[in-house]
């Protein structure tokens, strides 16, 4: 319950404002019916919904600040009217929790029964075809995502999706047109949800580095952290796109890997990187031109 992905959203919100405590009491609650054991709890309504994380949420009435759950036997008294969250295998298609809304673009509301199916379906999709295509990213997605949240679609019919620091094991994606492109979506951002990891426990770079770097897929400079984010990200990227069927599927995984290597090579000479960073036993920063020789690791294979 406690590795649900937004309960570290709440967390994080709430330790930094010292408000919205009452998450806590949705907590108690949740583990008190995973765990099936006697409890009555006064728990605060949120959105018109009372939260309880890794499970759902419960409708509350209009203008009610708070409801009593008395909660026995792993069920809660009095038949609520609740709102469970998608399951698709391990997978859960969440359009409930309303600290989802944590990411830079807008969820999506609730769905129909009609869009839950498409979306289920176009997931289950997506999920096959990283198994057959690039199977060696599977394994990430199973260990690491839970949790992919429907985005609100954007204008014109681009791709949209995007991760939180603050919500491991979650992603939110638009509705991609077919399996390929959402599965190079859900690559594209748990790669972001892993080094979001690493950088939890490991210093990869220098913090304090105020330089912005110039990249490819951005027409703003970014921060170190965010140049090496998208490294990681686009690198495996290529890889998929290595593997897809359109006739400018090599193209394509060309230029995302020129991507890389230039980024990278950025990185390399500006001595922002740690010893960590740069996968070296001393800080890296030494002299750096385009025609020297690099290697970005892409999957299971190495890309000079």
């Amino acid at each position: 319950m406690l590795a649900h992905p937004f309960v570290r959203t709440w967390a994080a919100a709430a330790s930094g404002s010292g408000r919205d405590l009452g998450g806590f009491a949705g907590l108690a609650a949740a583990a008190a019916l995973r765990a099936g054991v006697t409890a009555e709890l006064m728990v605060p309504v949120r959105d018109g919904v009372v939260v309880l994380p890794s499970l759902g949420a419960i409708e509350a009435g209009p203008g009610v600040p708070a409801v009593r759950l008395r909660i026995a036997d792993g069920t809660v008294a009095g038949d609520p009217a609740w709102r469970r969250a998608r399951e698709l295998g391990a997978l859960r298609l969440d359009d409930v929790d309303p600290y989802r809304d944590c990411f830079t673009l807008p969820v999506a509301p609730r769905l129909t029964g009609e869009e839950a199916e498409a979306w289920t379906a176009r997931l289950g999709a997506a999920l096959r075809w990283i198994t057959e295509r690039v199977p060696q990213y599977r394994p990430g997605l199973e260990t690491v995502l839970r949790v992919v949240v429907p985005l609100r679609p954007g204008p014109g019919s681009g791709l949209r999706s995007a991760a939180a620091r603050t919500a491991f094991g979650a992603v939110a994606v638009g509705l991609a047109p077919d399996a390929p492109s959402l599965a190079t979506l859900l690559v594209h951002e748990v790669q972001h949800l892993k080094l979001g990891a690493v950088l939890d426990v490991c210093h990869l770079f220098d913090q304090a580095d105020p330089r912005r770097i110039m990249v490819p897929w951005r027409d703003d400079p970014r921060p170190v952290e965010a140049a090496l984010h998208g490294c990681y990200a686009f690198a495996a990227v290529a890889e998929v796109w290595r593997h897809q069927r359109e006739s400018e599927a090599g193209e394509r995984s060309a230029r995302y890997r020129g991507w890389v290597v230039a980024v990278i090579g950025q990185l390399l000479t500006g001595g922002g990187l740690t010893p960590a960073g740069c996968g070296s036993s001393s800080a890296c920063g030494g002299p750096w031109t385009a025609g020297d020789p690099v290697t970005v690791r892409l999957g299971p294979r190495s890309v000079g």
